[in-house]
Parts: C-alpha cells; sequence; structure tokens
C-alpha cells in the first residue's frame, strides 16, 4: 500500500528509485535529499514525507479499526491536500500559494514536482 503511494506521489521523478530503495521508515527520514526545484515545488518536497506518513497512518487505523478500505487515488488526494493545508503554518509557504492553486496541486502535480533546475 504504502509503496503504491510513494510511486504515484514521486514516481514521475528520475530519483524515486533511489529514494524508495528503502522499506524502514527510518532509513527513508533520515536519507531524505533535497530536490533541485524552486519555489512551491521545493515546499511541497519538504512536506511530502511527513504528510504521507500521516496519511498512512490514519488510513491504516480506518481499515485496522473501523473496517475501511484502501482506495490509492483517494489517499494520493488526502495527501496532496493535506500539503496544501500545510503550507498555510509558514508565512512564508502562504506567499508562494498565492500564485497557486490547489487545483493545480491535485491535476498539476507533476509539475510542481520536478527536480530540475
Amino acid at each position: 500500500m504504502t509503496q503504491m503511494v510513494w510511486q504515484a506521489l514521486i514516481g514521475h521523478l528520475n530519483r524515486a528509485s533511489t529514494v524508495l530503495q528503502h522499506d524502514d521508515p527510518k532509513v527513508i527520514i533520515t536519507t531524505w535529499s533535497c530536490i533541485n526545484t524552486r519555489g512551491i515545488g521545493e515546499d511541497i518536497w519538504l512536506l511530502i514525507l511527513y504528510a504521507l506518513m500521516w496519511v498512512i497512518w490514519l488510513v491504516r487505523n480506518n481499515i485496522i479499526f473501523s473496517n475501511g478500505k484502501f482506495e490509492l487515488q483517494k489517499t494520493v488526494k488526502i495527501t496532496k491536500c493535506l500539503i496544501w493545508t500545510w503550507l498555510e503554518i509558514n508565512g512564508q509557504r502562504r506567499n508562494l500559494k498565492k500564485d497557486h492553486s490547489v487545483s493545480e496541486l491535485l491535476q498539476g502535480w507533476e509539475m510542481l514536482i520536478r527536480d530540475e533546475w
């Protein structure tokens, strides 16, 4: 389940296989690398790791305790919306959001999260 969500979020990046080579969350956190991007994409990249861990935890709890089911697209959408919300926490990040919309985040993800200068 987790690997499928990671793939949906960062599978378009050349470095995805390097980032996703570990199954241990501790290793992923300690080896999380920078990405060659600017603007809102850079801030989104900094939040992806934590947002996805939070959402996976919520989804798994829903499956275990509420007899829920895993839906890949819904999980990806929740993760992206959580990132959008978390961008509000920091005033500087909030300024980056003014030139973008949540629909751009949902539909133009690959254009925002790129690994190139």
